[in-house]
Order: structure tokens, then sequence, then C-alpha cells
């Protein structure tokens, strides 16, 4: 995982073919009025728009996505995510849902990583994480992107 403000987030684009296209969206002037809801931003990248209190550490389960890479990123609020090695997880919650890219587990994070206003996190396949895990107000935006290996 990569942790970042959204003005340094663009050193780490040459990671992916698809990063500069999603990054080019996290800079739109009217990013913060977008209504919740999902936004083509290519043929190949969704972004989810959010606007939803945190569920705290106590409602957030970790997931895995298998074949995309999530950039979260803070418009409004400060969230925090968990973390841990997927290949750590032992207890799922749910099974893989291939239309979502997404498996939920039980197990806890390793670590809990604040993600404040203005910054974003790169989540790889090999990143468990458990989003929407501070309390309060948020705007977030998720840009579901392949991954390219």
């Amino acid at each position: 995982m990569i942790l970042d403000r959204l003005d340094r987030l663009a050193a780490y684009a040459g990671l992916n073919p698809h990063f500069a296209a999603a990054l080019e969206f996290l800079a739109r002037p009217d990013l913060a009025g977008l209504a919740p809801g999902k936004y083509p931003v290519t043929d190949a990248i969704t972004a989810i728009v959010a606007d939803a209190p945190g569920r705290g550490r106590h409602g957030a389960r970790l997931e895995v996505h298998r074949h995309t890479i999530d950039i979260q990123y803070c418009v409004q609020g400060n969230d925090e995510l968990g973390w841990r090695v997927a290949d750590e997880l032992r207890h799922s919650a749910t099974d893989y849902d291939p239309t979502s890219d997404t498996e939920k587990f039980f197990d806890e994070p390793t670590c809990w990583v604040p993600l404040p206003q203005g910054c974003g996190a790169i989540v790889f396949p090999d990143d468990a994480h458990a989003p929407l895990a501070a309390e309060g107000p948020l705007l977030k935006v998720i840009l579901k992107i392949p991954h390219v290996a």
C-alpha cells in the first residue's frame, strides 16, 4: 500500500498504465461536488463517490481484490484504513465475488493507517484493507483500476 498526498501521487504513475487517467480524474476541480455514485473514467477505470459516515474500527472489515487496484482518496473528512498482508488472511467472511472482485475477512488488521483529507492510498491485490474505519462524515472517491502485472 502507498499513502501520499494527491499532489505527490503522480510520482507513482509509472506503476500502472491506468494510473495517469485515474489521477487526472482526482484532479477535477468539481470533485467535491460530485453526487454519490459510480462514474466511468475510462473503459477500464470506474470511480465510486461515497458520501457516508465512517464505520469505526469495529465496523470495518478487511477485504481483498484479486484483479483490481484501489486508489482511495479522501476528499473531505479524515478516514482510517486497516491493513494486513493478504496472504496472512485465514478467516474468510464471504466467498469471493467476481462481479465486485471482493472477498471479505474476519481477520484483524496488522495496523491502522490514517487517510487524511487530501491524501490517497493505493491498495494493491496483495494488500488487505479495511476502509471507512474512521468515525464521522467522509467524502471519498474510490477508483477501481485493473491490476497489470
